[in-house]
């Protein structure tokens, strides 16, 4: 069996001999599996060992599954557990009850393996996920603190693109009273977009970039499973997560779902609470990855994209300008004698200086689409997609004067009194004649001019169209 990661500890609890059996050839290649056959037995494995995830079987001697469930979330200790339920009853009843008591899943007697070890590698993601964001937190509470703020102040996003206040489903079925019914049950805590084939599914999940996709096996154009390996074949949309919602239960159905690339699994007809309680988890692992994400691409000083955030923003919008035959403005800026400033006032004041100066710099942005990033230093970037020359010089006019009116002193910068900023502007419609690269080099060419002709100015050209010959 091929190895699962992450590896982690799990308790499994069943009071059948061959249930463990089976259980601990499944996972005993990369996890570490202890057992209980007992409810009692299990609470103090619990308590004693605090495992990574919990497979707890409903029926038990004495103290059932539900109890013993019920007892582990009302423990301070062991609250934060998984508990993935283990039943041979098909029952809604019994699943909402689990819900009910705390459990994040349920995996259903016979065990098809391939869907419980993916059930099982969801929620050890998620238990990563909240382990490096607590350590996140602790290494940089101040830093997290400021860039939420930014986030919720500034609504500052990864792309450039519009905020979001709910996380977004695609919900992809052909039959509209299927649509209705999961719009009934969902709507009020997501986002819901709506498709109806698999190519409309695909277009939308390009442009509306779901945070789920809740998608039909059986469609009028294709079957799901292709639409689920197209979808992760693609840069643009591999990583959202897909569930497949469908009336085929068999374990083939399920198991070639989720080899396609699925995370889950959900059997029609629904049930209102499994279904609400199972997009929760999956939403929930959803948020915890962005959040990592961010902190990834996000500059730990000022709070604006890293240098990394601006490779990729800077590819999509090229290729978007390139589809579009639209211009597309690039300003490469520096702080003015920053060194002498840092020799001078010390370090501290340095970070506040960049901070500030990046802060204004956003705030002249007009539109979500213009792009602010720190590349390192006392350097940023801005990228102004759909902007000509002219449109280019307005902004760089305006962020110059902007981080004039700051009023931030500097006694050595040239006799100016005050922190100013230099910067390169170039404009190009994108297309072979010129490369992302070539760009970026014109842009500190021009960067390059402004600092010789005297600094606190901007340096601009205009890289001429494609031959029409």
């Amino acid at each position: 069996m091929a190895k699962q990661q992450p590896a982690g500890r799990i308790l499994v609890v069943d009071d059948q001999a061959t249930n463990i059996e089976l259980l601990h050839n499944i996972f005993k290649e990369v996890h570490e599996v202890e057992f209980a056959m007992t409810g009692e037995e299990a609470l103090e494995m619990a308590i004693r060992d605090l495992p990574d995830i919990i497979l707890l079987d409903i029926q038990l001697p004495g103290m059932d599954g539900f109890e013993v469930c019920r007892r582990l979330k009302s423990n301070a200790n062991t609250r934060h557990i998984p508990v993935i339920f283990l039943t041979a009853k098909n029952d809604v009843d019994d699943m909402v009850n689990g819900y009910k008591q705390g459990a994040v899943d349920y995996v259903i007697k016979p065990f098809n393996w391939f869907e419980l070890i993916a059930k099982v590698n969801t929620q050890l993601v998620l238990r990563e996920m909240k382990s490096e964001l607590r350590n996140a937190q602790e290494r940089e509470e101040l830093f997290l603190r400021q860039i939420q703020l930014s986030l919720e102040e500034t609504e500052l996003t990864l792309g450039g693109g519009r905020p979001q206040t709910k996380q977004r489903v695609l919900i992809v079925d052909d039959s509209v009273s299927n649509i209705e019914t999961l719009a009934s049950m969902l709507g009020d805590e997501y986002e819901l977009f709506f498709a109806v084939n698999g190519e409309q599914a695909k277009q939308i999940a390009r442009e509306a970039h779901p945070h789920l996709i809740m998608l039909d096996v059986v469609l009028p154009d294709t079957d799901g499973y292709q639409v689920c390996k197209q979808l992760k074949r693609e840069p643009e949309t591999r990583d959202i997560p897909i569930v497949f919602v469908t009336s085929r239960d068999s374990a083939e159905d399920e198991t070639r779902g989720l080899e396609a690339g699925a995370i889950d699994y959900i059997i029609k007809p629904y049930s209102h609470s499994i279904v609400k309680a199972r997009t929760r988890n999956l939403l929930e692992l959803v948020r915890n990855r962005d959040l990592l994400k961010k902190l990834t691409l996000t500059d730990a000083l000022t709070g604006v994209p890293n240098r990394r955030n601006f490779q990729e923003v800077y590819r999509r919008e090229w290729f978007r300008a390139c589809r579009a035959r639209e211009p597309l403005s690039l300003i490469m800026i520096d702080i003015d004698n920053f060194k002498r400033f840092n020799d001078f006032y010390g370090h501290p004041a340095g970070d506040a200086c960049l901070q500030k100066v990046a802060k204004m710099i956003y705030q002249v942005r007009k539109r979500n689409t213009d792009f602010v990033a720190r590349l390192g230093g006392e350097e940023f970037v801005v990228i102004l997609p759909d902007t000509d020359a002219e449109g280019g010089q307005r902004f760089a006019d305006a962020m110059l004067n902007a981080v004039r009116k700051l009023a931030i002193a500097h006694e050595h910068n040239d006799g100016k009194k005050i922190v100013t900023i230099s910067a390169g502007l170039v404009t190009c419609y994108p297309g072979p004649h010129i490369s992302r690269e070539n760009l970026l080099s014109t842009a500190d060419e021009c960067l390059y001019q402004a600092k010789k002709e005297g600094r606190n100015r901007v340096c601009s050209r205009m890289e001429p169209p494609d031959d029409p010959a």
